[in-house]
């Protein structure tokens, strides 16, 4: 832009204003004429705000109850905190690539970390102003919120890491979907209609692939679970009536396994609907493995190479409720069913009642060794 104190027309330049100010036309003096060098300046620039924000001119005088201009600032987007920024290391100093000098005191800013925490200072674009730096702690790849307060800045990590490395901290964003069941890789998957998606992003049709490998473009990937470096697929035969069981490695997910059963058996040609379950040992089957209308009644697994092997039988507790919202840890299966929230001793089967949360719609899962509730685009950490 052009400031009136650069033009060679009339104009006050002084202490008050360093920029230029227009002086009135008299009848003894001369004003400031009006010029394009002067004026088109504002005009381009409030005419792009209406264009980049898509407000159209309706071609009318502005006046109480219509602001076209105020109507596209208020829709304009901020380059200070509407956009992620990266927060980067170098020689102890942290730093955003923005000018902080403008900015007011408690300012908010979001971030994506590419180290991880340690301490330093912090400054923005200059070398100052230059402020203490502080955190909880993050990873490299964290999302992070950054408080620029002039006693200090702080920061606070919105996020377990899901490309590997990890955090002990409680937010993990979820923002393609629903997470697998159970997960104890360092990399959040997601399921939907049989693939199996990454936030990178990735995906991999494993209901397609499967069915290709068995020759029948109709059987039904009902469960995924992530466990001891390999995706394990239950299969769905509706021809047969039957359940199969596939793993991947994690490194190829186009070769599939058929995983050999043995000490128990799941029956052909009757179907009980048993739901699925897994923690980093075993597999978890509802119904004694499907043969019987007693939910409560669960064959447990155990996980070998390319195979399942029988290990025991437990009775839960009658307060048991067959869901596919629930998951392990520590050998405890946590089911949330109606806003009830219950714990069942995979051990003994005695269910521990946690609380009813009334109104609250959400689903577990389970992500390196933690149980989530989500609900959206981003869950938290419940045990």
């Amino acid at each position: 832009m052009r400031k009136i104190s650069q033009l060679p027309v009339v104009k006050q330049v002084d202490a008050d204003f360093p920029n230029g100010a227009i002086i009135n036309e008299t009848d003894t003096n001369d004003g400031t004429p009006v010029v394009r060098e002067i004026y088109n300046d504002i005009l381009v620039n409030a005419y792009k705000v209406l264009d980049v924000t898509g407000v159209e001119a309706d071609g009318e005088e502005d006046k109480e109850g219509s602001y076209q201009l105020v109507e596209a600032l208020q829709k304009l987007p901020s380059l200070l905190n509407g956009v992620e920024h990266s927060l980067s290391l170098s020689s102890g100093v942290w730093s955003i690539p923005v000018d902080l000098a403008f900015v007011p005191n408690k300012y908010i800013f979001i971030a994506r970390a590419t180290d991880a925490y340690v301490s330093g200072t912090f400054k923005g674009l200059n070398a100052t102003p230059n402020y203490t730096f502080t955190s909880a702690g993050f990873n490299a790849g964290d999302e992070v919120l950054i408080i620029k307060d002039n006693s200090g800045v702080r920061a606070y990590s919105l996020m377990v890491s899901t490309t590997g490395g990890g955090s002990s901290l409680n937010l993990l964003p979820t923002i393609m979907g629903m997470p697998l069941q159970y997960n104890n890789d360092t990399m959040l998957r997601y399921q939907s209609n049989g693939k199996i998606m990454t936030d990178a992003p990735t995906v991999n049709n494993i209901q397609s692939t499967i069915r290709t490998f068995v020759s029948d473009a109709g059987v039904l990937l009902t469960d995924m679970f992530i466990t001891q470096n390999k995706l394990i697929c239950v299969v769905y035969f509706p021809t047969q009536i039957t359940y199969k069981f596939y793993d991947f490695n994690l490194s190829n997910l186009n070769a599939p396994t058929l995983m050999s059963i043995s000490g128990f058996t799941i029956p052909v040609g009757a179907d009980f609907s048993p739901y699925f379950y897994a923690d980093d040992q075993y597999i978890y089957i509802t119904n004694d493995n499907g043969t019987t209308v007693n939910d409560n009644r669960v064959t447990i697994a155990s996980i070998g190479t390319h195979s399942l092997s029988y290990s025991s039988l437990v009775t839960l507790d009658t307060g048991f409720v067959k869901t596919t919202n629930g998951a392990f840890k520590n050998k405890n299966l946590y089911t949330f069913v109606s806003g009830k929230l219950s714990r069942f001793d995979i051990n003994t089967g005695a269910l521990t009642d946690l609380g009813l949360y009334d109104s609250v719609i959400g689903q577990l899962f389970s992500f390196k060794d933690s149980i989530y509730f989500g609900s959206g685009e981003i869950a938290q950490k419940w045990f």
